[in-house]
């Protein structure tokens, strides 16, 4: 099993506009960025291919209510690992 949480960091955190997500893992492939609402209502579906060890981009909260939001980042194929984060939009 991968360990995914270890190298997963977001900045800044409370957030206004955007944050940076940085991913460092060994895993390679496809995978999605999702932010859902505390309802569980996903707001944003990013998908992304992986094939460097650390994975930097942004994530754009605009126009988004102010309050607590989660981040997920699940792996393609069968595998179930993920990794949640929570976000505070301001």
């Amino acid at each position: 099993t991968l360990n995914l949480a270890n190298g997963l960091s977001t900045y800044p955190n409370p957030v206004k506009d955007a944050f940076k997500v940085t991913w460092k893992s060994a895993y390679k492939g496809d995978a999605s960025i999702v932010i859902y609402d505390v309802s569980g209502k996903t707001i944003k579906n990013i998908k992304i291919n992986k094939q460097v060890p650390v994975y930097m981009g942004n994530i754009d909260m605009n126009g988004l209510t102010p309050g607590m939001y989660y981040m997920e980042i699940k792996l393609s194929g069968n595998s179930t690992e993920k990794l949640i984060k929570n976000i505070i939009k301001q």
